[in-house]
């Protein structure tokens, strides 16, 4: 009975452990934003296209990445520094919306 009990335990645990993981995966979607300068935002659902994680003396969760077009690269950076604070990222373009993706009103990355 005792074997039972711990068995079933330890399966509890296991199944609160993993729905607190998933929750934590879940909650952590959406990548922030890029914004260019003519004001437009677009959502990231996705990590931007070639963005590296450069760790900074500011942030240790700083991303750079290529931009197409007129433009050479794009930063978003995380305001809260957390390895899952994506949530709070924002970027900006160098350079219109138009320059740099001419016909498209916003700019939305995806892998």
């Amino acid at each position: 009975m005792l074997f039972k009990q711990c068995t079933a335990l330890k399966f509890l645990i296991f199944i609160l452990g993993f729905s607190i993981i998933a929750a934590q995966y879940t909650r952590n979607q959406e990548f922030g934003a890029v914004q260019c300068l003519c004001g437009r935002t677009a959502p990231l659902t996705q990590r931007p296209f070639g963005v590296e994680c450069e760790t900074t003396l500011r942030c240790s969760c700083d991303y750079t990445g290529s931009c197409s077009g007129p433009t050479v690269k794009y930063v978003y950076r995380c305001t809260t520094c957390g390895p899952r604070s994506h949530v709070a990222c924002s970027g900006v373009h160098r350079g219109t919306c138009q320059e740099v993706h001419p016909g498209i009103p916003s700019v939305h990355y995806q892998d």
